[in-house]
């Protein structure tokens, strides 16, 4: 059997410039090529009765992995590795200490000190690939895409100049703040560093009792978590110390981050 979404996976990626053309082709669909509903809405007949709706683009909800395939962003594989901000590097890239002034930053965890980038810059940035995508060695392109952050599509977004009145794409990016949590994120991170903590002052057993204490833990029944304590049995243990984060599915952290906040207050801290 073949599903529908494989289908239209493979027809998206088919396509010149792949899910970033399909997307800039959605928002002339609704906005330009066929029903422009900022000005002229949408009429529903809903009841009996037509009802006329309007709508702007006002953002543009993605994952990780769907901003480098929309917004053409590189991400953390790339030296710039935010495309918002104007002058933020990865350490690893070294060339905020080559430079050897304060103009660019790397190891920032607030936004103080950041400049924030406009759009202008951004659609400049990704047109000077354009340019230069025929003109220097495949090489040297992909170092260049790497030191500005992005990669460069035919049919980017960033390019596409009827995308430009419709499109703001540093208003418009946000971030799927599930994925920013518990893929690997924040929350990983967090309960990892509380559990070291908790190691550090002696309680060297703290995954243990955490799993004990999910393990009674009665969730409903909708959500298929009979087995979520063993997220910290003993033989788990090793490996997220190692990988220096919690490891486990993002939906199985969701769904156990109010019991851990009560592990964490009425056992961790009842604790000493």
């Amino acid at each position: 059997m073949v599903h529908l979404d494989d289908r239209i996976s493979t027809v998206v990626n088919g396509l010149q410039g792949g899910l970033n053309a399909c997307f800039a082709a959605a928002v002339k669909a609704f906005f330009k090529d066929g029903v422009d509903m900022k000005r002229g809405g949408l009429t529903l007949s809903l009841d009996g009765q037509d009802t006329k709706l309007f709508a702007t683009l006002g953002s543009v909800l993605l994952d990780g992995g769907a901003h480098k395939f929309v917004w053409g962003a590189r991400g953390d594989g790339a030296s710039k590795l935010c495309i918002l901000r104007k002058h933020l590097w990865t350490s690893q890239s070294s060339i905020v200490g080559e430079v050897g002034t304060s103009l660019l930053r790397c190891d920032v965890i607030t936004v103080d000190g950041l400049d924030a980038a406009s759009d202008s810059e951004l659609r400049t940035n990704m047109r000077y690939l354009q340019q230069e995508s025929a003109r220097v060695a495949p090489e040297a392109f992909t170092l260049l895409q790497q030191a500005l952050g992005l990669t460069y599509h035919p049919r980017d977004v960033l390019v596409d100049r009827e995308l430009e009145a419709l499109l703001h794409p540093t208003t418009a990016y946000t971030h799927d703040w599930m994925h920013c949590l518990f893929v690997d994120g924040v929350a990983n991170l967090t309960v990892y560093l509380l559990f070291e903590a908790c190691i550090t002052e002696g309680m060297s057993g703290v995954y243990e009792s955490c799993s004990a204490y999910l393990s009674n833990w009665r969730f409903p029944g909708r959500l298929h978590a009979t087995q979520l304590g063993d997220i910290f049995i003993a033989e788990r243990r090793e490996s997220h110390r190692k990988s220096h984060h919690i490891k486990c599915q993002a939906s199985d952290l969701l769904t156990i981050i109010g019991p851990l906040a009560q592990f964490a207050t009425h056992a961790v801290q009842a604790a000493g």
